[in-house]
């Protein structure tokens, strides 16, 4: 995996970050690697998804053990989760607030000739009104949360989607992301990367000055696990396992470290919805 992420020039610390995985050879992953380097050389962070490869992705969403119908991939980025996806599921739907991010997703389907996933440009829901007439067993919400400061709404929109007894996979960074950012932009002057640490430390700050209650919504970038796992609760939505604290299998192998410097990083929770949200 390492030799080939420097081939395309992925920072050095996402490489670290995904040295658990060895480097898809399929020839799946190369068209999609070869579409990216055309369509969107500079986004090391999807090179670095689909470079992991297919297989995984099946393998992850096969064990999530849910109705095979319709599957939401919520922030679907290029498309590695929802193409992947196709292969189990009956139908998918991709969404992406990013079109550059949508348009080479469709292209990968394409040549992959995909046929039963579709790929929606939006950033809510509820641009999506014929979504709620669909059998969705499964959402997909892969680390979109933390970055959006309505992440509250986005999950509730996303539990009224999903129909009773489906389940949710979501993944969010906790703290240690904080660290992450400013070391991986001072390690190549990356601005960008350190202007994104500025914003999280200062809305941070801020809504820690004024005291809000909600200590979900308060973070920006990152998400405390205590009182998000709250929020599930309170939304109906019980946790099936927990990548911290829960024996979920040695087959199991998290897409990133679940901690970083010794702070907690990386963490994943499946959930299942029990009853109207």
């Amino acid at each position: 995996m390492h030799n080939k992420l420097v081939e395309f020039n992925v920072h050095p610390l996402l490489r670290k970050l995904l040295a658990h995985h060895e480097f898809s050879q399929s020839e799946e992953t190369h068209i999609a690697l070869e579409v990216l380097r055309q369509r969107l050389p500079q986004d090391e962070f999807s090179i670095s998804q689909w470079a992991v490869g297919l297989d995984y992705y099946r393998e992850r969403i096969a064990a999530l053990n849910v109705a095979p119908k319709v599957c939401v991939d919520y922030g679907c980025g290029c498309g590695n989760w929802s193409i992947a996806a196709a292969r189990i599921f009956d139908e998918v739907i991709g969404i992406d607030k990013n079109v550059e991010r949508i348009v080479i997703a469709q292209e990968i389907a394409q040549r992959l000739n995909i046929h039963n996933v579709t790929f929606l440009h939006g950033n809510s829901i509820r641009m999506f009104p014929q979504l709620e007439k669909l059998s969705v067993s499964c959402v997909l919400a892969f680390n979109v949360l933390p970055f959006s400061l309505e992440r509250l709404k986005i999950l509730d929109s996303l539990c009224t989607l999903l129909k009773n007894n489906g389940r949710m996979l979501i993944s969010f960074n906790e703290v240690g992301v904080l660290p992450y950012y400013f070391l991986s932009g001072l390690y190549s002057l990356d601005l960008n990367r350190l202007k994104e640490f500025a914003l999280m430390i200062g809305y941070n700050f801020f809504h820690f000055m004024v005291r809000r209650t909600n200590q979900c919504e308060k973070t920006y970038g990152w998400i405390n696990t205590n009182s998000f796992m709250q929020i599930l609760r309170e939304r109906k939505l019980i946790p099936v396992w927990c990548n911290w604290d829960s024996d979920i299998g040695e087959s199991y192998k998290p897409l990133f470290p679940l901690r970083y410097l010794g702070f907690p990083f990386f963490q994943e929770v499946l959930v299942e919805k029990r009853k109207s949200c």
